[in-house]
């Protein structure tokens, strides 16, 4: 899962930036596309990035990451669910 930010309205981009840590996990079809939000950081400094994606491992799984640096770099993955939850 890659993450590209563009700082001038979507006119050039800076070089994409891995978000998950373990390659080929990240399931990205159509029907599991990965989310991207952005919101300001609470000082109304440079905006927070958080990415959620679904995950194949030994299992599935759901995993958030975030960057509080405007998407220069994430942080380490989260997942959001019990481990050993069924389903996606």
């Amino acid at each position: 899962v890659y993450v590209a930010v563009s700082r001038d309205g979507g006119r050039t981009f800076a070089a994409p930036v891995r978000v998950n840590r373990v390659p080929g996990e990240g399931r990205l079809g159509g029907e599991l596309p990965p989310r991207v939000a952005v919101h300001q950081a609470a000082d109304g400094s440079t905006p927070v990035v958080t990415v959620l994606w679904t995950a194949r491992g030994a299992t599935t799984e759901i995993k958030v990451a975030r960057s509080t640096d405007g998407g220069r770099s994430f942080g380490m993955p989260v997942a959001l669910q019990s481990p050993g939850a069924a389903g996606d």
